[in-house]
């Protein structure tokens, strides 16, 4: 079976393993939330024709599906439809179901909670990841993470409110071990989930 080659409508990119940023169906190749990232990234051009070679939709469901991306494509109604049908077949429901919570979490869509040890190891995945140990205050975490280069950095941004912890703008960096939910704390500098880090309380 041959299929056309793909090309990124907006980069002239093509989609190969010859090119940078390429995805693979084996996971120890491309994780499993760097391969829903992957389809949550798609342009907008792209979503109709990967919809027909990558999914079981018919066209009267993905013209459907289009429709209501179109509404407001901020929201990237297609992408998410696109990357969890494509990342249930190739890595099945229970791998998707938990890249879609970490994306959630990560983006501030939904809050932390109670974490399986699967969610864990993909959030641990996508940002810096360190132990809880006592003593090691939150702008601590920071400097090791090289997300501030000093604590009178970190003591600016936490009088700024740009510092969080769980979501929750925080005043002051002390770091206690019953903060942490199912043995987890992110601690984020600004509203980039790039710049946030995972802490695992044993």
């Amino acid at each position: 079976m041959t299929e056309p080659l793909l090309i990124n409508r907006k980069t002239g990119q093509k989609f190969g393993k010859s090119e940078s940023g390429a995805i693979w169906l084996d996971e120890t190749k491309t994780s499993v939330m760097d391969f829903y990232q992957f389809f949550i990234n798609i342009v907008d051009e792209q979503i109709d024709e990967l919809m027909k070679f990558y999914t079981f939709y018919s066209d009267t469901e993905i013209k459907d599906i289009i429709k209501q991306h179109l509404k407001d494509p901020s929201k990237r109604y297609g992408q998410q439809i696109l990357a969890e049908s494509v990342t249930k077949l190739i890595h099945g429901q229970q791998k998707t179901e938990a890249a879609i919570l970490v994306s959630d979490i990560l983006t501030g869509k939904k809050l932390l909670k109670n974490l399986t040890q699967l969610e864990i190891n993909l959030l641990k995945e996508q940002i810096k990841s360190f132990h809880f140990s006592e003593g090691l205050s939150i702008l601590d975490i920071l400097i090791k993470a090289d997300l501030i280069k000093s604590k009178t950095e970190g003591k600016k941004l936490l009088q700024a409110g740009a510092i969080s912890l769980n979501f929750e703008v925080i005043k002051d960096d002390i770091m206690r071990r019953n903060q942490a939910i199912n043995h987890v704390m992110i601690i984020r500098k600004g509203k980039a989930f790039k710049d946030s880090i995972v802490v695992i309380v044993d």
